[in-house]
């Protein structure tokens, strides 16, 4: 709770950042990732080495894009636009696990500082 959403599916630096969020002067970058089954593993052990690579190169493209000394911006309610600064980055993974009859989701599991 109290994650202020700024992004949804931005693309830079050659990849997609699912959701960049603001939270008590932390700037989240996750990566959402979606199951109906644990076959081949949970939903963030798909996340490998390569795509980890792609996620960090996309962050560092939104903050030199959107961020300039340590502040973001950040629309408040009326589309009142401010600066707010943040303080460091962190890279989470939120796991949506589906039940596999109906496809809606019966458990997310959020993964802070996963890489």
């Amino acid at each position: 709770m109290g994650y202020r959403i700024l992004a949804s599916n931005y693309k830079a630096g050659g990849g997609e950042l699912d959701i960049v969020a603001l939270r008590k002067g932390v700037l989240v970058f996750a990566e959402v990732k979606t199951r109906s089954s644990d076959s081949f593993g949970t939903p963030a052990e798909s996340v490998g080495e390569k795509k980890i690579a792609c996620l960090r190169a996309a962050a560092a493209a939104f903050i030199y894009e959107q961020c300039r000394n340590g502040r973001v911006t950040v629309f408040l309610l009326f589309a009142i636009k401010v600066k707010m600064r943040y303080k460091h980055t962190r890279n989470d993974i939120i796991e949506v696990f589906l039940k596999r009859n109906d496809f809606k989701p019966y458990k997310i599991n959020h993964i802070e500082d996963a890489f």
